[in-house]
């Protein structure tokens, strides 16, 4: 009866542990041909706070009335999933321009830029590690 309890007790922990915490994660990926996205397993971010940060920046981000540089693929692709609910929250694609400023596009529909100040640019840039090699 015992060893029943016990295994009972840890088929309870191992399901509370897979699926009772903020599962939203931030994968970054780039484009290797028209058809095929390859997200960098190594740079997975899971920090709510790192990517609540990023959303509120991408939220608060004016619309461009002419985006610098969207020629050819993005230079990073961001993609926020909730694996709670086994949603997509957020994909945005990602051009960085020669002055260090950052425009991008949300979702796959959207046709409309947004620009990123400088000061904003770096802090992405930061918080998702964009500066360093791959």
């Amino acid at each position: 009866m015992h060893w029943k309890i016990s295994a009972l007790l840890a088929v309870v922990f191992f399901m509370s542990m897979s699926g009772c915490s903020n599962s939203e994660e931030l994968l970054i990926g780039s484009y290797q041909s028209d058809d095929q996205i390859v997200f960098n397993e190594e740079k997975t971010i899971k920090d709510p706070d790192t990517i609540n940060e990023f959303k509120a920046i991408i939220h608060e981000s004016a619309i461009s009335e002419e985006p610098a540089s969207t020629e050819g693929y993005p230079d990073s692709v961001i993609h926020i999933n909730n694996g709670d609910n086994s949603t997509m929250v957020m994909l945005v694609y990602l051009w960085f321009d020669n002055n260090s400023t950052i425009t991008f596009r949300r979702g796959i529909e959207e046709d409309q830029y947004y620009s990123v100040s400088e000061k904003d640019s770096e802090r992405i840039k930061e918080l998702l590690h964009l500066d360093e090699a791959e």
